[in-house]
């Protein structure tokens, strides 16, 4: 459990010191730093960080993500990089706090879109809303793209970001589909009026 908080904590820690919005810089030095910190975290608090994955292969994904960054790199780019590795683990515990994201895209007047969605996939993937918090959209109607970027885009984009139990991938699919409203805004920030 403590390494759990320290996750949530860590995540976004560089947020204190800095504009909490998703397209706030920081600095490559500090988010190695951060990495490195993680890192050291998670390998001395996980009871047992290697039961879905192997140390080299984390290893080879902590340096790529060294690697991903730029100079100065968005927080909104840091997300995925950290969502990346943490997925190396394939261990559901270690994972980017969702309503996180959503809250930095509401920050500083920003907008989310209140979508619930389910995901059927019967031969071919499909999308259809299960509601939104105005009623504005008809239930049961299939969702094909947000603000002209395709749904598949947004759930590959969402897989990204859903952790995983082990080979669990159809309960990381379940996660991506209720994440996808939250990665959306993070592939293209909503504005006040949006198109579904």
């Amino acid at each position: 459990m403590r390494w759990f908080v320290v996750l949530f904590v860590w995540c976004f820690s560089t947020v204190g010191s800095a504009q909490q919005r998703l397209d706030s810089l920081f600095f490559k030095s500090d988010l190695q730093a951060d990495l490195e910190a993680l890192k050291k975290e998670l390998i001395q608090s996980h009871p047992n960080p290697f039961a879905f994955s192997t140390e080299s292969y984390f290893n080879k994904v902590y340096e790529a993500s060294g690697y991903a960054l730029d100079e100065r790199t968005s927080l909104r780019d840091y997300s995925l990089i950290v969502a990346n590795l943490l997925n190396t683990l394939r261990d559901s515990h270690t994972s980017i706090d969702y309503s996180q994201l959503q809250y930095l895209q509401m920050a500083d007047g920003g907008y989310f879109l209140p979508l619930q969605i389910e995901r059927v996939s019967n031969g071919r993937q499909r999308f259809f809303v299960k509601g939104d918090w105005e009623d504005k959209i008809t239930r049961g109607s299939e969702l094909l793209a947000i603000n002209g970027v395709s749904v598949d885009a947004m759930f590959k984009h969402a897989l990204s970001y859903a952790c995983i139990e082990g080979d669990a991938t159809e309960a990381q699919h379940a996660v991506a589909t209720s994440i996808l409203t939250i990665c959306a805004g993070l592939k293209k920030p909503y504005a006040k009026i949006n198109r579904v």
